[in-house]
């Protein structure tokens, strides 16, 4: 599931981000679960300023056809990117518990 929410955000910055944060381990369990709360909020964050951000930047790389490219993202994103949050927030948080 999670490689396929990679597919799905389309964006490779934020795929990066993601996924370095996802490698790292914690030594403790407050840090585990104030990592993955970290990355559940900005999953959400990220995902909101999307709407706004992908269109913008998409206009200035390529004009109309960017700015349309752009809203289909930032729509996209909206839903992905705060799924995402949710299921790496549960995924690291059980890891870090059971570690």
């Amino acid at each position: 599931m999670d490689k396929g929410l990679d597919a799905l955000i389309f964006d490779k910055e934020y795929q990066r981000k993601r996924q370095n944060q996802l490698s790292r381990t914690t030594e403790s369990v407050p840090e585990g679960i104030a990592r993955s709360g970290k990355g559940l909020v900005m999953g959400v964050y990220d995902g909101i300023t999307g709407v706004i951000t992908k269109p913008i930047s998409g206009a200035k790389e390529e004009g109309v056809g960017g700015f349309i490219k752009g809203l289909g993202k930032g729509a996209v994103g909206l839903v992905t990117r705060p799924t995402a949050g949710v299921i790496d927030f549960a995924s690291s948080s059980l890891d870090t518990v059971k570690r």
